[in-house]
C-alpha cells in the first residue's frame, strides 16, 4: 500500500502482537482482522490513556524515545498499517478493503515527529500546537523555498545579493546557499543578529567560524534532499537509521527541528560533541564517496557503494582514524554505506575542496611539515594525486623511498607557497570580477532607475500640456457661448 509522506513514521512503529508471519490460512487472516479491529476500537476509545503511557516510554540505549502525536486518528492508523504488514500477501479482497475501510475511519493525517532526545521531548509533543518562529531564509533555491513552506507564514527570503530588510522577523536566520557565498551572507546580517544565524552547509566549518567569531552558531546536518524547485523534501532515512539522520546544535536547534518536523521530517537536537561526532560522520562519507568515485568516471554513489566496496570501505576506516579527539560509534563505514544507498542516483565529483577533502590534505601538509615520515593518510593523498586534486605531499608512498631532509623540507615549504600564492591570485580574480559584476548590476540599476524617472517626467510633463490645452480649449468654448448668449 502507498503511505502518504507524514504517515510513514508509522510503519516503523512495532506491535509485539502483529508480527507473527503471515498465515496461508485465510480464516487465520480473518481472525486477525477481527482481532486488529477490536484492538482498532480500543485504542479510539482509550487513546488519552495511550498517550500518557507513551510519554513514559523508557528511552532506547541511544538516548532517544518516540514523541508522537497520539491521537485517536494516528492510533487506528499504526493499527491498519499493521495490519496490512500481515496480509501484504494476501490477495482476498473484501479483506483488502476492509483495511482501506479501516484506514479511511481513522483519518489519514496523523502527525509524527520522528525521534527526539529525550531532554527535548516535552517541546516536541507540544510542537504542532505551536507556531513555528518566523525566520529570514538567505537562499532562494530548492532549499531555501523547503524551508519557507515548513513554517506557519511571516518568513522573509532575501537573495544572495538582497539588503538586509529593516522589518526582519527576530527568529533564526537560516543560510541556505554555497559555502562560498558565506562571506557575503554574514557580512549583510547586522552585528548583533549574527548569533541567530543557522549554519546549513556541507563540510568542514568549525575553523571558518572560529576565525568569524562564531564557533557555537547554530548549525544543522541536513539529510534531506530537494529534487528541484517547489517538490517536498525527501527525508534521509536508511535501514540502519530509521531515526532519521539530520541534526541541529546550538540556539536555535531546537526552532529548527520544529520547522522540519512540521514537515514529517526527522530531526534530531544533539549536544556540541555528539554533533561534532556526526558532522564529520557526514564529511567523512562526502570526502570517500566523492573521491573513490572521481577515480571510476562516471560512477553513481551507488556505483561506488556496490562495484567499489573494498576502496571506499578502506578510505572511509583510513579517515576516520585521522580524525582527532572524536570517536565514532561502530559499524561507522556500514553506516555510511547503508546512506548511499538511499542516494544510490547522486553523481560523484570532488568539489568545494577548500570545505571537504581539503581538511582532510591538510592534515597530511601539517604531518610532513612537523617532519613527520608518514603520512597518515596514505590513501587519501595518492588518489587525491591521481585526480590532480590537493597539495602533492611527497610522503613516501609505495614505490617511493623515504625522504625527508632538511632540503626537501624547504623544497616543499617553497612549492606550497608557490601554489598558496597561485591559488590567493586565483582568489583575487573571482573576487575583482564578482565586484565587476556588483559594481555592472549598480550601473545599469542606476541607468534603469534614471530611465524610468525621466519617462516618469516627460510623461508629467505631457499630462500637464494636455490639460493646460483641455483648459485653454474650455475657457475659449466659454467665451463663445457667452457672446453667443449676449448677442454680440
Amino acid at each position: 500500500q502507498k503511505v502518504d509522506r507524514e504517515t510513514s513514521h508509522i510503519l516503523r512503529m512495532r506491535n509485539p502482537l502483529l508480527l507473527s508471519r503471515p498465515s496461508k490460512d485465510h480464516s487465520m487472516r480473518w481472525g486477525l482482522m477481527c482481532t486488529g479491529s477490536a484492538m482498532l476500537l480500543a485504542i479510539v476509545v482509550a487513546h488519552g490513556a495511550l498517550h500518557r503511557m507513551l510519554s513514559l516510554a523508557p528511552a532506547n540505549s541511544r538516548g532517544y524515545r518516540p514523541a508522537v502525536h497520539l491521537s485517536a486518528e494516528s492510533s487506528g492508523l499504526g493499527m491498519v498499517y499493521g495490519a496490512q504488514r500481515i496480509c501484504r500477501q494476501s490477495k482476498h479482497k473484501k479483506f483488502q478493503h476492509g483495511v482501506e475501510r479501516t484506514k479511511l475511519a481513522a483519518g489519514s493525517h496523523a502527525k509524527i515527529l520522528g525521534l527526539r532526545s529525550f531532554n527535548s521531548q516535552k517541546r516536541s509533543v507540544a510542537a504542532a500546537a505551536e507556531a513555528i518562529p518566523p525566520a529570514v531564509i538567505i537562499g532562494g533555491g530548492r532549499v531555501g523555498q523547503a524551508l519557507k513552506n515548513m513554517g506557519s507564514g511571516g518568513d522573509v527570503i532575501l537573495g544572495r545579493y538582497d539588503l538586509w530588510p529593516e522589518n526582519a522577523p527576530e527568529g533564526p536566520i537560516f543560510v541556505a546557499t554555497r559555502n562560498d557565498a558565506l562571506d557575503d551572507v554574514i557580512e549583510k546580517v547586522p552585528e548583533h543578529r549574527r548569533e541567530d544565524i543557522v549554519f546549513m552547509q556541507n563540510g568542514m566549518l568549525e575553523p571558518y567560524l572560529n576565525k568569524m567569531n562564531l564557533s557555537d552558531a547554530t548549525q544543522v546536518l541536513v539529510y534531506f534532499a530537494v529534487a528541484k524547485l517547489g517538490d517536498p523534501p525527501t527525508d534521509g532515512i536508511t535501514d540502519m537509521n530509521p531515526e532519521g539522520l539530520t541534526a541541529a546544535y546550538g540556539k536555535w536547534a531546537e526552532a529548527a527541528a520544529d520547522r522540519f518536523h512540521n514537515q514529517g521530517l526527522s530531526c534530531k537536537v544533539l549536544n556540541k560533541e555528539e554533533f561534532r561526532a556526526s558532522m564529520f560522520e557526514k564529511l567523512i562519507w562526502i570526502c570517500s564517496f566523492m573521491l573513490v568515485g572521481a577515480r571510476h568516471p562516471g560512477a553513481t554513489v551507488g556505483d561506488v557503494e556496490s562495484k567499489h566496496t573494498e576502496e571506499v570501505t578502506r578510505l572511509i576506516d583510513e579517515l576516520a582514524a585521522a580524525v582527532p579527539d572524536v570517536k565514532f560509534e561502530s559499524k561507522l563505514a556500514e553506516r555510511l554505506r547503508s546512506y548511499a544507498r538511499s542516494v544510490s542516483h547522486f553523481p560523484t565529483a570532488v568539489k568545494e575542496f577548500q570545505w571537504r577533502n581539503g581538511y582532510f590534505n591538510d592534515l597530511s601538509v601539517k604531518a610532513y611539515k612537523e617532519g613527520e615520515k608518514k603520512d597518515p593518510l596514505p590513501l587519501h593523498s595518492t588518489w587525491l594525486a591521481e585526480i590532480g586534486q590537493g597539495k602533492v605531499v611527497p610522503f613516501p608512498f609505495e614505490g617511493y623511498k623515504e625522504h625527508i631532509t632538511e632540503e626537501e623540507m624547504r623544497e616543499q615549504d617553497e612549492i606550497l607557497k608557490v601554489y598558496e600564492k597561485k591559488r590567493e591570485e586565483e582568489r583575487q580574480i573571482k573576487l575583482k570580477k564578482k565586484q565587476e559584476a556588483e559594481e555592472k548590476r549598480r550601473l545599469e540599476k542606476e541607468k534603469a532607475d534614471t530611465a524610468k524617472k525621466e519617462k516618469e517626467l516627460k510623461e508629467e510633463q505631457v499630462t500637464k500640456a494636455r490639460q493646460l490645452e483641455m483648459a485653454k480649449t474650455a475657457a475659449e468654448e466659454e467665451t463663445k457661448r457667452s457672446r453667443r448668449k449676449a448677442g454680440i
